[in-house]
């Protein structure tokens, strides 16, 4: 049985990509590796939520590790920290043949009628085994990682958000969101970065879980900031073997011995892959609540050494209302909380409903209509 802090030991393949974003960077040559800065065995880009979690699960299994992140350490804000710090752990005591199915239907559709999503069939079954090994871990991961975090229940979350998949029921499928307060406050979008841990909530919470767990590991997890990768490195053997970075206007290098994850986020706010992956106008039609860091960068290095995308074209999409700012000439979101609430319905700009609020889901907030609004 795979552990629940083992570092990529099977990893899932994919296919080979279907659209070609432009390459915004380039593949160090073999034949001039750089001089590399740093050595750690695993090299991680990004320090957000999946950042952490995988230099927790690298050090944990003995390897050294080295997180390069763009943003400064004083003003870091991934989305982990700026969502609402809900996360996924089934009761341990649930049917796993069950979750197993309903994690399926819910990434793939291949065990439902009307199926949504698209095809996948190099690791639906596999990625969906992973979810039913592990997910029901994921409570006891977090309060490993810091015991004095609550895990608490809420309204309109308990149980399966979709009661017709198969294995809804059996799974005993569960969802918690992070606070430090054992009571929930009024409102979990209530403002608490930047004061006492012990008043975080949401997202905040999640990401001060997380970031008591790197500290909690000392040397063993080293952490660059203001420093934004910007290539993959690859020997003769067309291995990947390290990241070359941006830092101070100079160029910096860093070398991985045994992997380079790429933890980087999406491509919010790159114009050009969300003109190539988004459903509608790519630029006017959408806007994202987050980081305005997320540009794509991994995605665009990843291409450039040969990996293939999947379901590049996913957003998971909500109804929320564009901000008067924009960034990089695209709109920025902000959570919009009355959508998604009992009695509320969605309208166009001409004040006409077009969409059934709870299709295909009880959780009004999930909405799946999207695709109509764009």
């Amino acid at each position: 049985m795979t552990s629940r802090r083992s570092l990529i030991t099977g990893a899932l393949t994919g296919a080979a990509a279907t659209v070609a974003a432009p390459s915004l960077v380039s593949t160090a040559s073999a034949a001039a590796l750089p001089k590399f800065a740093k050595t750690a065995d695993v090299v991680i880009v990004g320090f957000g939520g999946a950042g952490a979690a995988t230099a927790i699960s690298a050090a944990d299994n003995g390897a050294s590790v080295l997180i390069i992140e763009r943003q400064p350490e004083k003003t870091l804000r991934s989305n982990t920290r700026m969502s609402g710090g809900i996360f996924h752990s089934p009761d341990k005591d649930g049917d796993r043949a069950a979750l197993k199915a309903y994690a399926k239907a819910m990434f793939s559709g291949e065990n439902i009628p009307g199926k949504l999503e698209g095809e996948q069939p190099e690791v639906s079954d596999g990625l969906a085994e992973v979810w039913a090994e592990l997910s029901p871990t994921n409570l006891d991961f977090m309060k490993s990682l810091d015991p004095a975090v609550n895990a608490l229940g809420f309204p309109g979350f308990k149980g399966a958000a979709f009661p017709k998949f198969p294995g809804a029921k059996e799974c005993k499928y569960q969802v918690y969101r992070m606070s430090y307060p054992d009571r929930p406050p009024a409102d979990f979008n209530t403002v608490c970065y930047g004061k006492p841990k012990s008043e975080a909530v949401a997202g905040e919470a999640f990401w001060q879980v997380l970031l008591t767990g790197v500290k909690a590991r000392g040397k063993k997890i080293q952490i660059v900031y203001d420093t934004r990768a910007r290539e993959l490195v690859k020997n003769a053997k067309g291995e990947v073997i390290g990241v070359v970075a941006e830092k101070g206007g100079r160029k910096v290098a860093y070398k991985a011995r045994k992997a380079v994850v790429l933890c980087s986020g999406g491509y919010e706010y790159n114009k050009a892959m969300r003109q190539a992956f988004l459903e509608g106008p790519g630029v006017d039609g959408w806007a994202f609540y987050g980081t305005t860091f997320n540009e794509g960068d991994g995605i665009a290095m990843g291409l450039d050494v040969g990996a293939g995308l999947m379901k590049a074209g996913k957003a998971a999409s909500r109804m929320i209302m564009p901000a008067p700012v924009r960034h990089n000439g695209m709109r920025l979101g902000m959570i919009t909380p009355a959508v998604g609430s009992g009695h509320a319905i969605v309208v166009n700009k001409y004040g006409q409903r077009f969409a059934a609020e709870h299709k295909i889901t009880k959780d009004p907030s999930r909405y799946f209509f999207y695709k109509e609004a764009v």
